[in-house]
């Protein structure tokens, strides 16, 4: 048979198309590609091995509270982060008292969460209209991302409250498409629910029924009793997040700033502030540089007298930026899970290798400006077929969750992180493809290297990272058997935490100003620990002749070897410099 379709230039062509597949290839359609999603996500988990006998960023406190719970039946918040953590400690505890307690425990007990948000990236891309190809383009983009991978098989807060934010997104768009008013109403409640748990782990769950629940009172406003349902929904929202903030609250930078000090930061940091959100969405568009790619095969339509001048357009704002801050506005732009040295870059003392360098940086910002430019230019001339209605939500969710962002950029880069990208990242992504299909048909060849290549270097830089972390720990652990009391050691930001909580069982962070100058940025925060000796990251061809123990370890990434050794505070080297003020406070992640 024929079917009619437009091509780029807008004229029509005729097609010759084969009958469609038969019921049972498409029965089969439906759960391979979701299937072949979660997959996809649970190979690189498997091929990463990002698991250690301690915490992973911030999850040793978050690991600690569960285990409390678990031990107590009471929650013993301990200073360190924001979140309310509520569903995620219940979670977590229900685990301990199966499993016992251990991080890797806690790790597993997270895994379904990131599968589960995967599989609601694919349903929710298939909501919305993306063809099951995009759509499993889209779920394996969000799942094996530089930033969600190494979240996913942790006990941080991100695979659940990016499952809770999906879920709400997916009940929000199936309440305001429903035919009838009864299923409008269970996606209402299936929204509210959602968001009520979410929000009780993480706050900014909240913003998605904040903003959906009124907009679809509004979409529906001629039905008198979806009203009624919505009113009722909204009314258990706010009362839920009141008592949460009121009974659950933990310290949060802004909030403890006097109103001197809200006023100073408003009139000197909100230009920084500023730029310092423009960072975190460039991170955020840098991550879906794979969807941008989706868009390869019309760049022809662009022409010379076009893809020239953006081309020399995009050079210059590199050149500009590189020689203007230097390589603050350079891919990865903001740091924590992607740096140049892969994760963070202040996890402990020494240093790491460096595995992106400065060309490589530059030629990613350049592409990825490059690929914006195009996006935008024939995002533009369909913007009319885009589906309204997710698209309003996509805006409202995260026109909310910017605004809840400014606060702590205000106070500066210790309070903004890249991973704080992620709630957006669905989204982003979601509306890059939509607006790719409506030029070509499945995601072509180029925009799966891409995203083989992210998915490549999040599986390396996680292994590696957990690769030297076991490798202090080893280093640690070795000063232990020696007959030095873990009080006396310094091991990394993951270790030590988890020695202050053992000993004092609370941490008081340094949330505003200027903290004690010190070699480590964490030992001020650390105040049960006293450290006479110091595990640090060191080249193999660079060992200090004092060191006390050495653990070496391979890395997959270059330079493919590296060491941990542990040095006496005596004996550390000038060049480990005191870190100046203000510094790192607790991400709340």
């Amino acid at each position: 048979m024929s079917t009619v379709s437009l091509n780029p230039s807008g004229k029509a062509e005729y097609l010759e198309t084969s009958p469609g597949p038969s019921p049972a290839v498409r029965s089969r359609a439906v759960w391979i590609c979701p299937v072949t999603c979660c997959v996809a996500l649970l190979t690189c988990i498997f091929v990463a091995q990002p698991f250690a006998d301690a915490g992973f960023n911030d999850d040793w406190s978050y690991a600690h509270v569960a285990m409390k719970l678990a031990e107590t039946g009471r929650l013993h918040y301990n200073g360190w982060g924001s979140p309310t953590i509520l569903f995620q400690v219940l979670w977590g505890a229900l685990w301990i008292r199966l499993f016992g307690f251990s991080f890797d425990v806690l790790r597993a007990a997270t895994i379904p969460f990131s599968a589960g948000y995967v599989l609601l990236v694919y349903a929710l891309g298939r909501r919305v209209g993306l063809t099951r190809n995009f759509a499993t383009f889209g779920a394996i983009t969000a799942g094996t991302s530089p930033l969600f991978l190494p979240e996913a098989a942790s006990f941080m807060t991100e695979a659940y409250s990016g499952f809770f934010i999906v879920l709400c997104v997916y009940a929000a768009v199936s309440s305001a498409e429903a035919a009838g008013r009864k299923a409008a109403v269970r996606w209402l409640w299936i929204l509210a629910v959602s968001g009520i748990a979410g929000g009780s782990d993480r706050q900014i769950v909240w913003v998605a029924p904040v903003a959906f629940i009124p907009f679809l009172a509004w979409l529906k406003r001629s039905d008198h009793r979806f009203l009624i349902h919505a009113i009722g929904a909204y009314s258990v929202c706010i009362a839920c997040l009141g008592f949460l903030a009121t009974r659950l609250a933990q310290p949060y930078g802004p909030l403890e700033l006097s109103h001197q000090q809200i006023l100073a930061r408003v009139l000197h940091g909100a230009v920084p502030a500023f730029f310092l959100i423009v960072r975190l969405n460039l991170s955020c568009l840098l991550i879906a540089l794979p969807a941008f790619l989706c868009f390869v095969p019309v760049w022809k339509m662009l022409g010379m007298a076009r893809s020239v001048p953006a081309g020399l357009v995009c050079l210059a704002v590199v050149v500009f930026f590189a020689h203007r801050f230097g390589d603050r506005y350079l891919a990865p732009f903001l740091g924590n899970m992607l740096s140049p040295t892969g994760l963070f870059d202040n996890d402990a003392l020494g240093s790491r290798p460096t595995i992106l360098p400065f060309a490589a940086r530059a030629s990613l910002t350049w592409l990825l400006f490059f690929s914006v430019l195009a996006f935008v230019h024939f995002c533009i001339l369909r913007c009319a077929r885009l589906p309204r209605m997710p698209v309003t939500l996509f805006v409202l969710f995260s026109g909310g969750y910017l605004a809840l962002v400014v606060p702590g950029a205000l106070l500066g880069p210790g309070f903004v992180f890249d991973r704080y990208a992620l709630p957006l990242f669905p989204m982003v992504v979601l509306f890059i493809l939509l607006s790719a299909q409506t030029y070509v048909s499945r995601a072509p060849l180029a925009a799966w290297i891409c995203l083989a290549v992210f998915a490549l270097y999040a599986v390396g830089t996680t292994h590696d990272y957990f690769s030297g972390l076991r490798a202090r720990l080893q280093a640690a652990q070795e000063l232990e058997r020696r007959g030095i009391s873990r009080q006396r050691i310094s091991a990394g930001f993951e270790y030590d935490g988890w020695t202050q909580l053992q000993l004092a069982g609370t941490i008081k962070p340094v949330l505003y100003g200027d903290a004690p100058r010190t070699f480590f940025w964490f030992w001020p925060k650390a105040t049960a620990l006293d450290p006479e000796y110091a595990v640090s990251y060191w080249a193999p061809s660079d060992l200090p002749p004092e060191r006390r123990t050495t653990v070496f370890y391979r890395t997959w990434l270059p330079p493919f070897q590296w060491a941990a050794v542990s040095l006496s505070r005596a004996d550390l080297p000038k060049f480990f410099k005191p870190l100046p003020g203000p510094t790192r406070q607790a991400p709340g992640g």
